[in-house]
């Protein structure tokens, strides 16, 4: 029984990590879409304010979709992150 239990504990904790490094990529492509990011082939950072705003509105799906599975750590990251880019989008606009 006690060996379930932290088996349990480790496969959540692997979902968590697989959720965090879901976030990471899209936080990373929402900065490249606002031209935050220079792509090193061709040493030029492309600015498309329409697909990133595309993708944070992903972010929110997500979050919304995931309501009630989240712990609060992920909660806390997903609406900061939601926050942090809504911002960025903003500022990349003006």
């Amino acid at each position: 029984l006690e060996m379930d239990m932290d088996e349990e504990k480790i496969k959540a904790t692997e979902k968590s990590m697989l959720f965090f490094d879901l976030l990471v990529l899209m936080r990373e492509l929402v900065r490249s879409q606002l031209g935050l990011i220079v792509n090193p082939e061709t040493g030029e950072a492309i600015k498309d304010i329409e697909s990133a705003r595309r993708l944070v509105d992903m972010i929110a799906v997500l979050k919304e979709k995931t309501e009630g599975n989240l712990n609060d750590q992920e909660q806390r990251v997903i609406d900061n992150l939601i926050s942090e880019l809504q911002m960025a989008c903003v500022k990349a606009d003006k």
